[in-house]
């Protein structure tokens, strides 16, 4: 994500599609960019149907997103202070949400993936909660560019996209 906001900054792209967390400010500044809402996920705690933990580990092994990740932001901002209670260690980390869940379907431990990237291998039953739902962490789908006027079929796209296709400058 970080290398996207950066591709953002400096005018290499003109949109940024992403998840965001209303607790958890963009890096972006609203007096550079502005951003709509287009969608909703939720990332869900995850394992493969064949994990085993026990029924109370020492420690859960914990698939990571980097700090660079916008969805490691997410994640390490809501789990701030229950890191003990949930005893997480610490196995592997990408920054990728893919990544990660094909190291949990090899049932190499736990992670917060989104709904939408995983909803094939839950109802095929190769993905299950490894916690309940009070674990889940809802998102925002959010399409952000600059507040500067972009070509006329950027304009058009985000005029297409649902938001004012004049943004205050």
């Amino acid at each position: 994500m970080a290398v996207c906001e950066q591709m953002l900054i400096h005018d290499q792209v003109q949109f940024l599609l992403y998840h965001r967390h209303p607790e958890v400010p963009p890096l972006l500044t609203p007096d550079q960019f502005t951003s709509e809402k287009v969608g909703e996920d939720v990332l869900v705690p995850l394992t493969s149907a064949s994990t085993n933990f026990g029924t109370y580990p020492a420690a859960l092994p914990y698939l990571a997103y980097t700090h660079e990740s916008g969805l490691g932001r997410i994640v390490a901002h809501r789990l701030r202070g229950k890191e003990d209670y949930l005893q997480l260690k610490p196995l592997f980390s990408s920054h990728l949400a893919a990544v990660l869940m094909s190291m949990a379907l090899e049932s190499k431990g736990v992670g917060w993936l989104p709904k939408s990237l995983t909803e094939q291998e839950i109802l095929d039953g190769r993905l299950v909660r490894a916690l309940d739902e009070s674990w889940d962490i809802p998102l925002e789908i959010h399409l952000t560019r600059p507040r500067a006027i972009l070509s006329q079929s950027a304009e058009e796209f985000w005029g297409r996209a649902g938001s004012d296709p004049q943004p205050s400058t």
